[in-house]
């Protein structure tokens, strides 16, 4: 197995002397043009981590918009409320320690140094964009899960890796909401694998498996709670259910309408939000909208 393979990244001096340097390069040099480039979803990010920084909680628990990312800029306001550029730079970061995760995985599986070059390369172009263009949390999610499965490959069933791996699951889900179903399919899925081909180490492999489906469950369900008692219904994320509505509404009308730009003015979901964007559960669609009138509503 892959855990079995000890990898010194160190001592690949090419990454350390050539690739990231130049990944860190780019970044600076293209950093000043993106800066203050964003979008609607990055300006409620924004606008979150500000309520979070200001102690006003209830406004900072969101079911559409995920949280860590507002958690982990929550900080920089004290330098400034205008943290566009903290989210850029740490995208940055973040960028960085994706492209290291991928290097060690390159390493792990032997694969020649001239095709790793390669690989890491091709990917600078996705990197730069999500970092410096974007302002969402996907890198974010990508560098969590890249970790997830780093330890996950490890072949070690002790507590401290069971909880390790459940406490990296429940911050995927922190990052990306969709990742709450990823985690509990691959890691039932790999736990499965993991059974099936053990020799006289199943028992640790199932407390294993329970203790960090625990862990994941102990953080994830407490943000449900939280979610739960601001919507009024449990959902581990009310994205789908916005969506869900834009896409039966769109299809009746024949193209993408989103109901906050074609339905006139919407009031914020409270006193201190800047557009209803902050929160798009707070939406309330036409009734005719949710009348499926095609195979397109029973496809979904």
């Amino acid at each position: 197995m892959l855990g079995k393979q000890k990898v010194n990244v160190l001592g690949k001096s090419y990454f350390w002397e050539k690739i990231f340097p130049l990944y860190i390069g780019l970044c600076s040099i293209l950093f000043s043009f993106y800066q203050y480039s964003v979008e609607p979803d990055g300006v409620a990010y924004s606008q979150i981590s500000k309520y979070i920084y200001y102690q006003s909680f209830e406004w900072g628990i969101n079911g559409y918009w995920s949280p860590l990312i507002s958690w982990l800029l929550s900080p920089s306001i004290f330098f400034g409320e205008k943290n566009i550029g903290f989210f850029k730079l740490f995208n940055v970061l973040v960028g960085g320690g994706v492209l290291v995760l991928l290097f060690q995985f390159l390493s792990q599986l032997k694969i020649a140094e001239r095709i790793q070059k390669v690989s890491l390369i091709i990917t600078f172009p996705t990197l730069l964009f999500y970092a410096l263009h974007q302002t969402y949390p996907d890198l974010l999610s990508a560098f969590l899960l890249l970790c997830y499965l780093w330890f996950f490959q490890k072949n070690d069933f002790g507590v401290k890796k069971s909880l390790l791996i459940g406490g990296l699951g429940g911050l995927c889900y922190f990052a990306k909401y969709y990742n709450f179903g990823f985690f509990l399919l691959f890691h039932t899925i790999g736990y499965g694998f993991y059974f099936y081909i053990a020799q006289g180490t199943r028992r640790k492999i199932i407390k294993s498996y329970l203790i960090s489906i625990a862990c994941f469950m102990l953080l994830g369900g407490t943000w449900m709670y939280f979610l739960y008692q601001k919507y009024d219904y449990w959902a581990f994320s009310t994205a789908g259910k916005y969506n869900h509505q834009l896409i039966l509404q769109s299809e009746q009308k024949g193209y993408l309408h989103h109901p906050e730009i074609y339905d006139g003015l919407f009031k914020p979901a409270h006193e201190e939000a800047i557009s209803i964007w902050e929160d798009p559960t707070s939406i309330h669609f036409k009734e005719a909208s949710l009348i499926p009138q095609n195979e397109q509503y029973y496809i979904q």
